[in-house]
């Protein structure tokens, strides 16, 4: 079987297994406009799979056999079984490639989460994330749907390692990278190896390596600078900023706290340090010693203002 026609009995697959999914909806749809083959090859399977299914068209293809002569009947009643064989098990094949061999789910609050996958690959998400990771037998997918994730994935080229999101999608050959949401655009870091970053399956807009930066947004793919916080050591209890706007520090910090940041006031004020995720109480009251700020707790949010 084709790779195209694969592909199309997966996404048949999907949809009848979650009609009312929205999200699968529309990456189908963006599968379909990607490639005019992959509409054909989805057609195809889909007339087949119907057409045999309809009790009418089994009864017309009975009544023409009966009007042939006996041997040529015999050979048509083997020609059918073999399709009907054929198509039976090309669909037990295509079930059994959906089905997941191992799946989890990772949802944190404060606290980055670690998870060691089946073949050795480590995924990492950080404070306030939800990830859904699943193992088929020609793929390794995890579903970011919010937050940032690192992964250090072992090289399988027989099975690719693929994370997607609502912004695009990151297509693996073994390697160290993080991939962040932040609002409307998804960031990609590189720290070994290649990935390949597109809006959907089959797209192509960047390869990233070793060292990359790269940012997708509404207005497409631009490589970008080394960002202003580490988009690594948070995984290992560490955030690094370097002359990160108080703005990025808020952001940054606040989803490993129970309230959130806030700046008011003068936004242009810029930080550079590392700080320890178990130690932020102590970073925020030692922050005025290092800016002219100052940290104000009220009920609902930390707050900085500029100091007067």
């Amino acid at each position: 079987m084709s790779r195209l026609r694969e592909e199309a009995a997966r996404w048949f697959l999907r949809l009848q297994d979650r009609p009312d999914d929205d999200s699968l909806r529309t990456r189908f749809e963006a599968w379909l406009l990607a490639d005019p083959r992959h509409g054909h090859e989805y057609r195809q399977f889909d007339s087949l799979w119907h057409g045999l299914d309809r009790h009418d068209t089994l009864q017309q293809l009975a009544r023409a056999a009966e009007t042939r002569r006996q041997q040529r009947r015999q050979l048509l009643k083997g020609s059918a079984a073999s399709l009907l064989l054929g198509v039976a098990g090309w669909r037990l094949w295509a079930w059994r490639e959906a089905q997941p061999q191992w799946q989890t789910r990772l949802a944190s609050q404060q606290a980055p989460l670690r998870q060691t996958l089946p073949d050795g690959s480590v995924l990492t998400v950080s404070a306030a994330s939800r990830a859904s990771v699943r193992y088929l037998a020609a793929m390794r997918h995890v579903q970011l749907d919010a937050g940032q994730a690192l992964f250090d994935v072992q090289r399988d080229s027989a099975r690719p390692f693929v994370v997607s999101t609502p912004l695009g999608q990151v297509t693996v050959l073994g390697t160290r990278f993080a991939v962040q949401l932040d609002g409307q655009q998804l960031h990609v870091a590189v720290a070994s190896g290649r990935v390949q970053v597109g809006r959907h399956a089959g797209d192509n807009l960047a390869v990233l390596q070793a060292g990359d930066y790269l940012t997708l947004g509404p207005a497409g793919a631009e490589r970008t600078p080394a960002p202003a916080v580490d988009p690594f050591l948070w995984a290992q209890g560490t955030l690094a900023f370097h002359n990160a706007s108080l703005q990025q520090v808020a952001a940054t910090l606040t989803p490993y706290r129970r309230k959130p940041l806030r700046v008011e006031g003068n936004a242009s004020l810029r930080l550079t340090a590392v700080v320890q995720l178990r130690d932020l109480s102590a970073f925020l009251q030692r922050l005025p010693q290092v800016l002219p700020v100052v940290v104000t707790d009220t009920d609902s949010a930390t707050v900085l203002r500029p100091r007067r």
